[in-house]
């Protein structure tokens, strides 16, 4: 059984390395090795604890019937337009790829932006991760736009995504 919870600052290093693992795992080859391997578990856990001090800006993690975090969404405004939820970032641990953890984060934060009168939930995925475009396409989501992202200094091809009517979901 899978459950979401607020992620709590304690949360916060486990969140940093799930995210850290998964890019250093899933974006090897698409992007600098250099830049996978400057990646910093403190300066993420860090980065986290910036974003939730944010207005509107939280993080909710899946957890297993021993309280395990399996993976955690971080949602925020869509670039300040306070109509279009962003899901910020989503990630399994790698033990938990494929249980259903990451389709239940993203169906519970729709259903968070449905209650607060938000309709439209956008997010960025990097260029060729062709798993994770195939899943959100999978769950209802439609590319709309790409761009070039820069991430500590590095330039980060990504794809937009949208669900356009999360009524839907």
């Amino acid at each position: 059984m899978i459950r979401i919870r607020l992620a709590q600052k304690s949360d916060l290093a486990i969140i940093a390395k799930i995210r850290i693992d998964n890019w250093r795992t899933t974006y090897k080859g698409l992007l600098p090795q250099g830049f996978l391997d400057e990646l910093d578990y403190e300066k993420e856990t860090n980065s986290w604890e910036e974003f939730i001090k944010k207005d509107l800006h939280q993080v909710y993690v899946a957890i297993d019937k021993n309280d395990v975090i399996l993976g955690f969404a971080g949602i925020k405004p869509f670039e300040n337009e306070s109509n279009i939820g962003e899901l910020h970032a989503l990630h399994t641990s790698q033990a938990a790829r494929g249980k259903g953890a990451g389709k239940a984060l993203i169906y519970y934060v729709a259903a968070y932006f449905k209650n607060q009168n938000i309709n439209e939930m956008r997010l960025w995925v990097v260029t060729g991760n062709d798993k994770a475009e195939a899943i959100y396409k999978h769950l209802g989501a439609e590319i709309y736009i790409t761009r070039v992202d820069k991430i500590n200094g590095t330039d980060v091809p990504e794809i937009g995504m949208r669900w356009s009517d999360l009524s839907l979901m």
